[in-house]
């Protein structure tokens, strides 16, 4: 289960404007930025409840509350569809760089 979220996270951030790149949390530098979704995403699940934590690099100069805002929206509309409606996703968004 959690590959498909995975998989519908990789999918759907690339078409939201605004995102850089996925944010490796795992790491304590400077450069954060990774192609990896696996480092950049944290899935708990409590029940039929799954809250994802989604790490992000934003491009300098966006509005960072409507790329937020949109991420979340888009990310839990996708996800629930491709369950059919049967779980509930909560989304947390960091962004923890500007490029």
């Amino acid at each position: 289960m959690e590959t498909n979220i995975i998989d519908t996270i990789k999918n759907t951030i690339y078409t939201i404007p605004g995102i850089a790149s996925f944010a490796n949390y795992l790491i304590d530098s400077y450069d954060v930025v990774t192609d990896d979704v696996t480092k950049a995403v944290e899935i708990s699940i409590f029940e039929n409840i799954y809250k994802v934590k989604l790490h992000l690099v934003l491009f300098n100069g966006v509005n960072i509350k409507d790329v937020l805002s949109e991420v979340q929206s888009r990310l839990k509309y996708e996800l629930e569809k491709k369950y059919n409606f049967k779980n509930n996703f909560i989304i947390d968004v960091v962004v923890d760089d500007l490029k």
